[in-house]
């Protein structure tokens, strides 16, 4: 079997990356002109990847980008050691920042990355600094850093994606944040956030980032485009997709980039060897795509409490009004007021989306369907598209 066309589960670039133009060029005249921009949009709608994309027409600028994830990251310490290990290694400028920073009291040690590169470390013991000395060296790390940008050539930005994960590991952190980049004149700043709720409220008007970014959103794709790209790509790598295909996959998979490339994906390896493959084919890689993620699917379900699971079973049916009299009766759900709170509580967990209004997997909204639905409504007519039953 050929290489598959779409790429799932990593961030990618060049022909893999579709659409964006718009966004990449506004990430990029940020990286490059010490910007304060901010991409706000859930979860696996291409942010990461349009920070790449980006990223590589800045370098090809002769910019130097230290970029962060900070998904994983739990403490503030944590943060400080994934900065330091993103100083490019052949930046003409490291050693002079290197001896900066060896200023501040830090022991700094050489490691290789995951490709064998050698990347500075951070060698303190985990925990060694403490929340308050951590916070301390947060800003004077990238008080040298500014400073070293400063008498740099070429622009230098540091992008972090995930941001929001510091407030949410360590209160008080985007104020943190805040003071680093009010205090920084040679830097960019390019941040990325996908707890939107958390987000609003960090830059919303009482929050600690309020005025601080040029926000930009990052939805769906236009839906045409998508398709278009989709079909385009298969014709290309040897599945003759026939009209309508590329519509099917974007409809079936929802609003969410990564959740219909991953579609695309499946049906594309369903047609390699065949004929041609069409909307036909679609809902067979639904089938099977909830049927290879049925075990972790049935796993989170038993976790769920009574009230989240009849609050899913009401979105997956379609059901838009959750607190109605009939809607409670039919799927057992509590009162209004805990079922209010049953979607604010899955919605923090990000089962569903931003808005609370519909779930967030749309192959766990298929998977529900087939699955988990209450005695009494039909289980083998449950897989439809979002919004159908």
């Amino acid at each position: 079997m050929s290489s598959s066309p779409f790429r799932t589960g990593e961030i990618v670039s060049d022909e893999h990356f579709t659409d964006r133009a718009d966004e990449v060029a506004t990430v990029r005249r940020a990286m490059l002109s010490s910007g304060r921009l901010l991409l706000v949009g859930e979860r696996r709608q291409g942010k990461s990847s349009i920070l790449r994309q980006a990223g590589l027409h800045a370098r090809a600028r002769d910019a130097t980008l230290v970029s962060v994830d900070l998904w994983t990251a739990t403490r503030l310490e944590e943060v400080l050691r994934r900065i330091i290990a993103a100083v490019p290694w052949g930046w003409s400028w490291r050693e002079r920042l290197q001896g900066l920073w060896l200023g501040l009291g830090l022991r700094l040690g050489i490691q290789s990355d995951a490709r064998g590169q050698p990347t500075l470390r951070l060698e303190a013991s985990p925990g060694e600094l403490g929340s308050e000395g951590a916070r301390e060296v947060f800003l004077q790390l990238l008080a040298r850093l500014d400073a070293v940008a400063g008498e740099a050539e070429t622009p230098v930005a540091v992008v972090l994606d995930e941001f929001q994960r510091l407030e949410e590991m360590e209160e008080g952190a985007a104020a943190l944040l805040r003071s680093v980049i009010q205090e920084s004149h040679h830097l960019a700043f390019v941040c990325a956030g996908s707890t939107v709720s958390l987000v609003d409220e960090l830059t919303g008007p009482r929050g600690p980032l309020h005025g601080i970014f040029q926000e930009l959103s990052v939805g769906p794709i236009d839906p045409p485009l998508l398709a278009a790209w989709i079909e385009d790509r298969m014709k290309t790598s040897g599945v003759a997709a026939t009209e309508g295909t590329g519509a099917a996959v974007v409809r079936w998979g929802g609003p969410r980039t990564e959740d219909v490339l991953r579609l695309a994906r499946e049906v594309w390896e369903g047609g390699v060897g065949e004929e041609a493959t069409g909307p036909g084919d679609v809902p067979g890689a639904v089938r099977r795509l909830v049927m290879d993620r049925r075990a972790g699917y049935q796993r989170l379900w038993v976790e769920l409490a009574d009230s989240h699971r009849g609050v899913l079973r009401a979105m997956a049916s379609g059901e838009t009004q959750l607190t109605a009299r009939d809607t409670i009766r039919r799927f057992d759900l509590p009162t209004p007021a805990a079922v209010v709170k049953a979607v604010d509580r899955l919605r923090d967990r990000g089962l569903l989306d931003a808005a609370g209004s519909a779930i967030a997997d749309p192959f766990l909204r298929q998977w529900i369907l087939l699955d988990a639905m209450p005695d009494g409504l039909d289980r083998t007519e449950g897989l439809a598209p979002d919004g159908e039953v």
